[in-house]
């Protein structure tokens, strides 16, 4: 932000604010009060619309030439003169989405595909919105336009479909499957199953392409749980400094993801709501469910020091949020978590809330937890689920393990 001598310099510069920009700094000052901005950074923020204002109407340029461009240009020239730019930009991107939103500003003009391609997939977008009901369109329209590009080398050439043999589609989903895990494998060949029988019914094809993708097999129980020590969990929970806020947050974070083997999705859902002082419990949800779990004295005392003292005063009710303005509900778990890992130094194939989840499913076993126990605690909705943990147990396995021939196991 800018400092005082800075600030004062432009004031002498702008004693007379001016521009197009000024019938709409209130607006926009009650916007940066509604993400929790502090009173200095505001006033900076304000300074930077004003000195923006006063540089359009020098060039005669009223709102309806503000966009992307124009704003680069101010922010080049405001670096060449030396003026302080840090957080400019983000703050006259700020300034421009609002007004825009406002339809004070013209939004951005649509480009628009017009290849033969870019009208295919414009009509599939609409099929798979009012025909198929399907919100989140972005991984099969992806997938699609993958394929005709390996398949035909570029969408922008002409597209002859029937001339797509059952070879290409399995060449297609063994090369994806190379460089991915086998349930994004799964997920292709649905999301290519869609756009076959989307050409099929437009007509593209003579042959109903979706019965020739073959199935990607996946083996749930192939692999072993990635987890660590529960010294290592330690080391982990304790690289956080928890004199600082920051450090509490964390610290409460990694402690809920230990004791109760919560997903990401579940920690960063969590609001102020889903804590029950007085019956001691806490909401968790996901997967569709909802479940109250007991609160153990370590994570109660640890929400209520982060909350007292860490947890900064803003009006979202979620429980996690960002440590700087705008104060909004903190959804990267995973960077929280791994951060902690790099700074205890433990070394881990995965370094996410999920080592954790499989790390104290680990240890319940092997103090002789039940499946269904560790069922229950990690909320599985079924017992297949639960199933991969009992090849963590060698020394049970072990025993009921055959020798070998000709040699001991």
């Amino acid at each position: 932000m800018l400092g005082k001598t800075q600030v004062n310099k432009i004031e002498n510069e702008q004693r007379i604010p001016c521009g197009p920009l000024i019938p709409h700094i209130q607006r926009f000052k009650l916007f940066l009060q509604d993400q929790d901005y502090s009173k200095n950074t505001i006033y900076s923020k304000i300074i930077f619309v004003i000195n923006l204002s006063c540089w359009l109407h020098k060039r005669h340029l009223g709102t309806n030439h503000l966009n992307e461009k124009t704003i680069n240009a101010f922010f080049l020239q405001q670096k060449q003169e030396n003026y302080h730019v840090l957080g400019l930009l983000k703050t006259l991107r700020d300034l421009l989405n609002n007004l825009r939103k406002d339809n004070i500003v013209p939004a951005p003009p649509q480009i628009m595909d017009k290849t033969e391609f870019g009208c295919l997939e414009r009509d599939y977008k609409e099929y798979l919105e009012r025909e198929r009901g399907i919100i989140t369109k972005d991984m099969y329209l992806k997938m699609a336009r993958r394929f005709v590009t390996v398949c035909f080398g570029s969408a922008t050439e002409p597209i002859q479909f029937d001339n797509i043999k059952q070879q290409n589609i399995t060449d297609f989903i063994l090369s994806y499957k190379s460089s991915t895990c086998s349930k994004s494998a799964q997920s292709a060949t649905s999301y290519l199953r869609s756009f076959f029988h989307f050409l099929f019914l437009r007509g593209h094809t003579n042959t109903n392409l979706s019965k020739s993708i073959p199935s990607v097999a996946n083996r749930k129980l192939a692999l072993l749980p990635k987890f660590v020590s529960q010294e290592d969990v330690m080391k982990v929970l304790n690289s956080c400094d928890q004199k600082k806020p920051i450090g509490q947050r964390d610290y409460t974070i990694l402690l809920l993801c230990a004791r109760f083997g919560l997903r990401s999705a579940e920690v960063t859902h969590l609001t102020l709501d889903d804590i029950n002082w007085e019956a001691g419990e806490l909401l968790i949800r996901g997967k569709g469910r909802e479940d109250r779990l007991p609160l153990p004295h370590d994570v109660g005392e640890s929400l209520s020091k982060y909350l007292r003292y860490g947890w900064p005063q803003c009006t979202t009710r979620r429980i996690f949020i960002r440590m700087d303005a705008p104060y909004q509900g903190l959804d990267d778990i995973y960077s929280v978590v791994r951060r902690a890992f790099d700074r205890a130094g433990v070394n881990a194939i995965r370094k996410g809330s999920h080592t954790l989840r499989h790390s104290l499913a680990t240890e319940m076993l092997r103090k002789g937890a039940s499946l269904s126990e560790i069922g229950e605690i990690l909320r599985h909705s079924s017992p297949e689920t639960t199933r991969i943990y009992a090849k963590v147990d060698l020394t049970a396995l072990r025993t009921i393990a055959l020798p070998w021939p000709g040699g001991a196991i």
